[in-house]
C-alpha cells in the first residue's frame, strides 16, 4: 500500500540557507545557522521529499465509440498506417464525469489521455484508497473530496499492474497468461511483496478485484503490444464478468435480453472491475472493441485546473519542507515563520502563467506543469521571467536531470533529432525506424567526437543506447510526445526549435563564421524560431567584443543587397524581445538605420517600418530619441521616413507606448523648418494630436477627483 502513498518531488531546494532564512529569519532576529550534520540530512532529505498522493481533478469526456462491429483486430495487425488512425471514431461527448461515477457504472472501463495528463497518478491513488479501505476493514469505499463524499461502490482489492514490466516478463515466461502475473507483478521494478501471493490470484477468481492495466502504450514494440492486448482480452473474458456471467464480448443484444444492467456494476456486489489506462496515440488502431466497454478521454486542463494543480502543490511541499526544517533542527520550533514570507506564493506563480504565452500553453499538461512549479521552488520567479532562452534551458535541464541519463550524449541526440523534423518532416513527426537510424548515427558521431578510446561502438552497443533513448522518450518526459503508434515529435514546437538552435552552436563558431550562416538562415523561414534562441544564447554567453563583433558581421554582411532585404538588421531588431544585453550603440543604430533606408516603395517597406516601430517599444527609451536625434542630424534623406513612422504609431494606438513623450515631441518640433513643407505638416498633425490627448487624459483624472 506505501507504494502509493506518496508522489515524489525532486530538487526543490537550490540553496538550503537561503531557503532557511526565507521561511524563519525575522527582522527582530538573528540569521539561522546550521550545524555540520544539520546542513548534511537537510541536503539529503530535500533532494527527494514525499507528499501525500491526493486525487487529480480530471476532466473526462465520453462516450468515445469503438463499435465491435468494425475491422477486427486480427486485420488491424497487418493493414494500418501507424502515423494516422484510420478513421474517426463516432463520439457522443459528456463533459466532467467524475471517475467515482465511472467505477460504480461500469465494470469495464478504459481511460485515454496525452502524455503528462495524469493517468497514472489517477491509478496509483485508486489502488491507494482501495487498499486503505481493505486494512480499515470497511464494505464501500467512500472518499471525502472538499464538502462532499464520493462513493466507489464495494471494497475490491486493488491490483495496479504496469502494462510495460508484464510485457518484460513476458520475455521470460512466453507461455503464461495474465492471470499467472498476478502475485509475481512488480511497480517500477520493485516487487510488491518477497515471495509469489497466491491470495491475489484467489481475489480474482472469487470475483473481488479492481484490476487496473497502466500503460497500455508504453509497450515497446508493435508486436509485444498485440501480444499483450490478446493476453487482456483473454483474461477479460475470462474473469471479469457481470453478475450474471455475461462477457464483454458476448452478443450485445443478447446480453441486454439477458441482464438490463449488463455494464453497469453499482449496487452487485460479486463481479471484477478492470480500468485500461494508456495514450490516445495508437489506442485507434487496436482498441478493445465492444459496446460494452466504457470508453473516457482525459481533457486537457482548464485555467481553474492549473489554478487549483499550483495551489494545492505549492501549499503541500512548502508544508512538508517546514516539517523536515522543523524535524531536523529542533531549535525552529520556537521560531515563527518569517513575516509575509512567500517562498511558494501561488499567486505569484499564475501571474507568471498569464503573462507568459509560452507557459499558459505547458501548463495545460500536468506533467510540464510539476516542471515549472519545481523551477518556481529552486530559482523563484526570476526563473520563470527570464528571457525565453534561459527558461527553455533551466526547464530542459531539470527534465534531463530527472531522467537520469548523461546530460550531454541525451542533448546531442536530441539536438540532431529535432534538426531532422525540422528540416525533413513537413508533419514535423518521425516514425520509429527512421528514429532508430537517426539515433545510431547521433550516438556514433557523439562517441568519435568525443571519446579518448580510438575502438568504435559495436553494433550491438549501439543498438543498446537506442532502445535506451526510445525508452526515455516513452516515459512522459515532457518534451517528446508520440501522437500515434510508433511515431514521435515535439511537445511543443519551441522546444523543437530549442533544440535545433542547439545544433547550430555545438561547433563553437567564430563571429566571422556564425554571421553569414544566420544571415542566410534566415530566408529560410523553418529557421527563424531557432535563430531567435540562437541569438539570445550569444548575447547571454559570449564575451562583450566577441558578441559585438558578431552583431556587427551580421548587420552588415552581404551589404550589396541590404539596401533592398537587410536580413542581418532584420533578424536583430526581431531577436530584441530575447536578448540579455544589447551590443554597443553604434551597432544598434546600424540596425535601425538599415531598416530605415531600405530602396523600395513596395509592401516590403511598410514592413520593414512596422519592424522598426515595434523596436521602438522595446530598446531604451533614451536609446530610441538619441537615434531619432542621429536621423534628423545627418545628411541623409530619411527624416520624412522617420516621421511618417512615428506619425502612423501616434495616429493608430490607443495609448501612447513609452517613446512618444514630451522629450519625442521637442525632438521633431527643433528640426521644424529646417526640411520641407511636408516635414512640418506632420510635426504640426503630431502635436495637435498629442496635445488633445494628453488634454482628455488630464480631464479624465480630473472627474475621477471630483467623484471621489
Amino acid at each position: 500500500m506505501q507504494f502509493h502513498a506518496y508522489f515524489y518531488v525532486n530538487d526543490v531546494c537550490d540553496n538550503i540557507d537561503t531557503l532557511l532564512n526565507r521561511l524563519f529569519a525575522d527582522k527582530q532576529e538573528h540569521t539561522v545557522y546550521l550545524k555540520c550534520p544539520q546542513r548534511q540530512k537537510l541536503t539529503q532529505a530535500l533532494k527527494r521529499i514525499c507528499i501525500p498522493l491526493t486525487c487529480p481533478n480530471l476532466r473526462l469526456e465520453s462516450n468515445i465509440n469503438y463499435a465491435s462491429e468494425q475491422l477486427s483486430n486480427q486485420n488491424l495487425s497487418t493493414s494500418f498506417i501507424p502515423s494516422k488512425p484510420l478513421r474517426k471514431q463516432l463520439r457522443k461527448t459528456v463533459h466532467d464525469v467524475h471517475v467515482d461515477q465511472i467505477i460504480r457504472d461500469h465494470r469495464w472501463i478504459v481511460l485515454l489521455g496525452s502524455s503528462g495528463c495524469g493517468k497514472t497518478t489517477l491509478a496509483r491513488w485508486l489502488t491507494y484508497e482501495f487498499a486503505r479501505a481493505i486494512s480499515r476493514n470497511l464494505e464501500q469505499v467512500s472518499i471525502k473530496d472538499g464538502d462532499e463524499k464520493k462513493h466507489f461502490g464495494p471494497v475490491r482489492l486493488p491490483i495496479l499492474i504496469c502494462v510495460s514490466e508484464f510485457t518484460d516478463w513476458l520475455q521470460s515466461h512466453p507461455t503464461s497468461t495474465l492471470f499467472d502475473y498476478l502475485g509475481q507483478h512488480t511497480w517500477q521494478n520493485k516487487s510488491y511483496l518477497e515471495e509469489k501471493f497466491e491470495m491475489i490470484q484467489d481475489f480474482v477468481l472469487h470475483r473481488h478485484a479492481l484490476i487496473i492495466l497502466d500503460g497500455l502504450d508504453a509497450v515497446a514494440t508493435f508486436e509485444l503490444r498485440a501480444q499483450a492486448l490478446k493476453l487482456i482480452q483473454d483474461f477479460i473474458g475470462s474473469f471479469v464478468l457481470s453478475s450474471d456471467f455475461i462477457s464483454v464480448y458476448d452478443d450485445v443484444q443478447l446480453a441486454k435480453m439477458w441482464s438490463t444492467q449488463v455494464d453497469r456494476c453499482e449496487g452487485i456486489e460479486p463481479g471484477n472491475v478492470i480500468i485500461i489506462t494508456g495514450r490516445i496515440a495508437g489506442y485507434d488502431v487496436q482498441p478493445l472493441r465492444s459496446e460494452l466497454i466504457a470508453h473516457h478521454r482525459i481533457i486537457p486542463m482548464t485555467p481553474k485546473d492549473v489554478s487549483d494543480f499550483v495551489t494545492t502543490w505549492c501549499t503541500d511541499v512548502q508544508a512538508k519542507v517546514i516539517n523536515l526544517f522543523i524535524t531536523i533542527v529542533p531549535k525552529l520550533k520556537d521560531r515563527q515563520l518569517a513575516e509575509n514570507q512567500d517562498w511558494l506564493c501561488a499567486s505569484k506563480l499564475l501571474e507568471i502563467f498569464h503573462s507568459r504565452k509560452e507557459i499558459t500553453a505547458w501548463a495545460s499538461n500536468r506533467r510540464l506543469l510539476s516542471i515549472l512549479c519545481i523551477l518556481f521552488a529552486r530559482h523563484g520567479i526570476p526563473s520563470l521571467a527570464n528571457t525565453r532562452m534561459l527558461l527553455y534551458q533551466q526547464m530542459v535541464e531539470l527534465i534531463i536531470q530527472q531522467s537520469q541519463t548523461e546530460n550531454h550524449i541525451l542533448k546531442y541526440v536530441l539536438s540532431q533529432l529535432a534538426l531532422y523534423i525540422h528540416l525533413c518532416s513537413k508533419s514535423g513527426l518521425i516514425d520509429e525506424f527512421d528514429l532508430k537510424t537517426l539515433c545510431r548515427l547521433s550516438f556514433k558521431q557523439w562517441h568519435n567526437q568525443n571519446s579518448n578510446e580510438h575502438c568504435p561502438l559495436s553494433l550491438s552497443e549501439l543498438r543498446y543506447k537506442t532502445e535506451q533513448f526510445i525508452q526515455i522518450l516513452n516515459e512522459d518526459t515532457g518534451m517528446v510526445a508520440t501522437p500515434y503508434l510508433g511515431i514521435y515529435g515535439f511537445f511543443h514546437s519551441s522546444f523543437q526549435e530549442y533544440f535545433v538552435h542547439i545544433s547550430m552552436m555545438t561547433k563553437n563558431p567564430s563571429p566571422e563564421e556564425l554571421a553569414p550562416r544566420f544571415y542566410n538562415f534566415y530566408s529560410r523561414l523553418p529557421m527563424r524560431g531557432p535563430l531567435l534562441f540562437a541569438m539570445s544564447k550569444i548575447s547571454s554567453e559570449w564575451d562583450w567584443e566577441r558578441y559585438n563583433r558578431f552583431c556587427d558581421q551580421l548587420i552588415s554582411y552581404n551589404n550589396h543587397y541590404n539596401k533592398y532585404v537587410p536580413l542581418g538588421a532584420l533578424l536583430f531588431v526581431t531577436s530584441l524581445a530575447d536578448l540579455t544585453c544589447l551590443p554597443s550603440k553604434s551597432i544598434v543604430f546600424n540596425a535601425l538605420d538599415s531598416l530605415l533606408l531600405v530602396d523600395d516603395d513596395g509592401p516590403e517597406t511598410c514592413f520593414f517600418q512596422s519592424s522598426l516601430s515595434a523596436a521602438f517599444n522595446i530598446l531604451p527609451v533614451p536609446m530610441v530619441h538619441q537615434w531619432f536625434e542621429h536621423v534628423l542630424s545627418s545628411n541623409v534623406a530619411s527624416h520624412l521616413k522617420l516621421i511618417l513612422i512615428a506619425w502612423t504609431v501616434i495616429s493608430t494606438c490607443e495609448i501612447f507606448p513609452r517613446w512618444i513623450n514630451l522629450h519625442f515631441l521637442r525632438i521633431f518640433c527643433n528640426y521644424s523648418g529646417d526640411f520641407e513643407e511636408k516635414f512640418d505638416v506632420y510635426v504640426q498633425k503630431i502635436w495637435t494630436t498629442m496635445s488633445m490627448t494628453i488634454t482628455y487624459q488630464r480631464s479624465e483624472h480630473m472627474l475621477r477627483d471630483v467623484h471621489k
